[in-house]
């Protein structure tokens, strides 16, 4: 992988040119780096790992240019943020979804971690095209890699894990998680799961099923 090119293919794609933060680019030289030295990928690995880092810096020239449009967003407080990190298995799915279940709080949604701007129109948080695009590509998933969704289902509306690769993702497509939170407009954020409690499929969490019958992990 090429750093440049991986530049070059981000502006390409959003017709954006300016990343912010210069030393954000410093952590992608490292990050390319490591993976072309560290990580043994294959070849179709690589190409699909090259493409997510694409649509990371991707985003990330959407959040600077969103803000660069709307600077007061950056001067409106984020009262009372509330996060929520732990080691895998240790319950962090389970006190998220019960953070969330609390209609007084709002919580980031998976595809607005994954496409945070703009944000989504007065009343169409869940029929925004961008959240109906990732539940199709998340039902595709669904269909070829049906043992993944068995283990931790998501869909759309999910609350990335503090422990997933999701929350990982997702907090390095912009670098500048305060910023985003204000430009989405949440006054009080966790972050997110898979599921409510209420809501236990057999394609949920088995972890969080025995965690709710105090069956322990």
């Amino acid at each position: 992988m090429n750093v440049r090119d991986i530049i070059d293919a981000a502006r390409a794609a959003t017709g954006l040119s300016d990343p912010g933060d210069p030393t954000a680019l410093e952590g992608l030289e490292v990050l390319v780096r490591a993976s072309d030295a560290e990580a043994s990928l294959s070849t179709a690995g690589a190409q699909r790992w090259e493409a997510n880092i694409v649509n990371i810096l991707s985003n990330r020239l959407r959040i600077v240019d969103y803000l660069k449009k709307h600077p007061e967003l950056l001067e409106r407080p984020v009262e009372r943020p509330m996060f929520v990190f732990g080691l895998p298995r240790t319950g962090t799915t389970l006190t998220i979804n019960l953070l969330s279940a609390d209609p007084m709080r709002r919580c980031l949604l998976r595809w607005e971690a994954l496409n945070p701007v703009p944000p989504a129109a007065a009343g169409e948080l869940h029929s925004d095209p961008r959240r109906m695009a990732e539940q199709e590509r998340l039902a595709m998933a669904v269909k070829y890699a049906s043992q993944i969704a068995a283990a931790h289902y998501e869909d759309a509306d999910s609350r990335p894990s503090a422990n997933s690769r999701w929350r990982c993702l997702s907090a390095r497509r912009s670098s500048i998680p305060v910023s985003t939170s204000r430009a989405m407009d949440i006054g009080s954020c966790t972050r997110r799961a898979t599921c409510l409690p209420s809501d236990f499929t057999s394609s949920c969490c088995n972890c969080c099923k025995r965690r709710t019958r105090g069956a322990g992990p």
